[in-house]
């Protein structure tokens, strides 16, 4: 996971383009060229994250940046 590309996906698609892309590589059919990531793994939770991160800056009226601390905290603290 790279935040990123991650902020880069959240600014520069739309949630269809993401919604696309997440359809594809589930059924896995070729990715759009911009997605990055090493992996297919990868380049879904680029999607995955990008589109919770523009889903909160809706729901919560919040700038990108606290949008992704605040993914990024909720990654850290599955993790531990």
């Amino acid at each position: 996971m790279q935040i990123p590309i991650i902020k880069k996906l959240a600014q520069e698609r739309s949630d269809i383009e993401l919604k696309a892309a997440e359809l594809a590589l589930e059924q896995g059919l070729n990715p759009p060229s911009w997605l990055e990531g090493r992996t297919r793994g990868e380049m879904l939770t680029h999607v995955l994250a990008a589109s919770w991160v523009q889903e909160e800056i809706i729901k919560k009226n919040i700038a990108l940046p606290h949008a992704l601390r605040a993914y990024a905290e909720m990654v850290r603290n599955t993790i531990s």
